[in-house]
């Protein structure tokens, strides 16, 4: 029995890395065939925490490591995605695709006493995102533009693009956000991620060293200033609420193509709630097509705007 009590303590002690004692006290026990068993079992735990922390997600910012791009600024490209207006309207007629772009959105930007600037930047992030779609090739999938969030009783509040394919509901938030310079990027707010509510997204260019972890940005002051609102945390957790269970709701907010090309976007940008930000084209490419679930089909067709 006191054999076994030296050997459990001296497995314990090496677990705590207090190797030498720990190994002493194991052979001093006697129980040589479980204390091997013992010592390899330890050693397999040890390697797998060591894979698992060398695993955390690259696109999860953490404040230690220095920040990495996760797409590099773009040029100006075709906003139209070489979807002419024949095809778009096409397109617009599929049977997979419903409602139409910025359906509403004058009226509601209106309301809501947005400038003409940003009404105009809206309709065009929208024209875009909905063109990406156009030029995609999509026969399976169901798109649904302009959609009510269901959390908004005065139905004012809507979600640009949703895109269902197979149990996956993608919500795209479009954003024509115009570079501020050539070379700028989009970085992390810490903290942001976590808010409920508005706050700040930031750009640098090079005349900043991004190649630092974020919080060292403190003080710095970025080029352009953005609001972050919690409008996409907001329709995401109203849509997951309402949808059936086993329906896989995956906001994201894309940086449409603008006449000054797109942000690069630093890998953890996110809008309150954890919404991540991605290039358009970054998105599109890693994109999927699969049959739609019909249960999701049947709830966006009822949220169209138009």
């Amino acid at each position: 029995m006191l054999q076994w009590i030296v050997l459990a303590l001296g497995l314990c002690l090496c677990a705590k890395r207090h190797w030498f004692v720990g190994l002493l006290l194991v052979l001093i026990s006697g129980r040589w065939l479980a204390a091997a068993v013992g010592v390899l079992l330890l050693a397999l735990a040890a390697a797998a925490l060591m894979s698992a922390s060398d695993s955390t997600p690259s696109d999860i910012w953490t404040g230690e490591r220095p920040m990495e791009p996760l797409s590099a600024p773009r040029g100006p490209e075709p906003m139209s995605y070489g979807v002419g207006d024949a095809a778009f309207a096409a397109w617009l007629a599929a049977p997979n695709v419903h409602g139409r772009p910025a359906a509403g959105l004058e009226a509601t930007a209106v309301a809501d006493g947005m400038d003409g600037y940003n009404v105009a930047a809206g309709v065009a992030g929208e024209d875009s995102a909905a063109r990406i779609l156009a030029s995609m090739g999509i026969r399976d999938a169901h798109v649904f533009l302009s959609c009510r969030n269901p959390g908004d009783a005065t139905g004012r509040a809507d979600i640009d693009v949703v895109v269902v394919s197979g149990r996956t509901v993608w919500l795209l938030d479009a954003k024509h956000y115009r570079p501020a310079s050539p070379d700028a990027y989009l970085v992390p707010t810490p903290g942001l991620d976590a808010m409920r509510g508005g706050g700040e997204l930031r750009a640098y260019d090079s005349n900043t060293n991004l190649n630092v972890p974020v919080g060292s940005l403190a003080g710095v002051a970025p080029v352009r200033t953005y609001h972050a609102s919690g409008n996409m945390a907001w329709a995401a957790d109203s849509v997951r609420s309402g949808l059936p269970a086993g329906l896989d709701v995956r906001p994201v907010v894309l940086l449409s193509r603008t006449t000054g090309g797109v942000y690069g976007v630093m890998r953890g940008t996110m809008l309150p709630g954890a919404i991540p930000v991605m290039q358009a084209d970054a998105w599109a490419s890693a994109f999927t097509d699969a049959p739609a679930d019909p249960r999701a089909v049947g709830y966006f067709g009822r949220l169209l705007k138009s």
